[in-house]
């Protein structure tokens, strides 16, 4: 990764937890504005970068899963399938296991469940359920599982 002298490494993480959780904070309202989806979006963007210089290769394809959900979650398919392959490409690249590949199929699935693609939703569905098996531990796998249920 390229390095930004201005910004400490530490500088870089907290500000890409804080964004993080942000798009968290938003996409958990009741009734988000169309202010409110545009600067979840871009926290979740904000996030993503600032990872790049303070995190790994799996912080990089938590930020593309973050990517894809917020696009997903405010209905932007395409834009959350984009995101999607990447997190999946980064995932099958560096051998991501466990939790991470569980979301790697998720973000597929969620996806294609917002474009209405129901054969290949049903696909990456399938995947991420299978994958839950190799999730260690049942908070996780709770969580995952929870979460997968969500994707109609």
């Amino acid at each position: 990764m390229s390095k930004n002298p201005e910004i400490s490494k530490d500088a870089h993480r907290k500000i890409g937890i804080d964004a993080f959780n942000g798009t968290w904070k938003i996409m958990e309202k009741d009734n988000p504005t169309e202010d409110d989806i545009c600067e979840a979006i871009r926290l979740a963007h904000i996030s993503t970068w600032h990872w790049k210089f303070a995190g790994t290769e799996l912080n990089q394809q938590r930020g593309e899963w973050i990517c894809s959900r917020v696009h997903a979650h405010f209905g932007f398919g395409k834009e959350a399938l984009y995101y999607a392959k990447r997190c999946y490409d980064l995932t099958m690249k560096h051998g991501f296991t466990d939790f991470d590949l569980g979301y790697g199929y998720e973000c597929i699935a969620r996806a294609y469940m917002v474009l209405k693609k129901k054969k290949e939703k049903e696909k990456y569905l399938k995947l991420a359920e299978e994958s839950a098996a190799q999730i260690k531990k049942k908070e996780d796998r709770d969580w995952f599982m929870k979460d997968l249920s969500t994707i109609k």
